[in-house]
């Protein structure tokens, strides 16, 4: 995130990812199935970036080429 945040294309978290994970559902009663680590990894590995109807080409072909940069420098 922070690599896209310093290139302008803002990014934002999954709000609350495993809900049973957040303090405010800790001394909550519930029911879970399973072990929710699709909601975990979620939670902890995903996050949101920037789009609106006003986006040009031109941005969307930022972006797309600020994503294969990051990629390479991660690999």
């Amino acid at each position: 995130m922070r690599f896209l945040d310093k290139r302008e294309i803002g990014t934002r978290l999954i709000f609350a990812g495993n809900l049973l994970r957040q303090p405010a559902y800790l001394d909550m009663t519930h029911r879970s199935i399973g072990s929710l680590e699709n909601s975990d990894f979620a939670m902890n590995n995903a996050f949101w970036i920037g789009v609106y109807p006003g986006l040009s080409p031109e941005m969307i072909a930022y972006v797309i080429d600020t994503f294969h940069k990051m990629v390479n420098e991660l690999t």
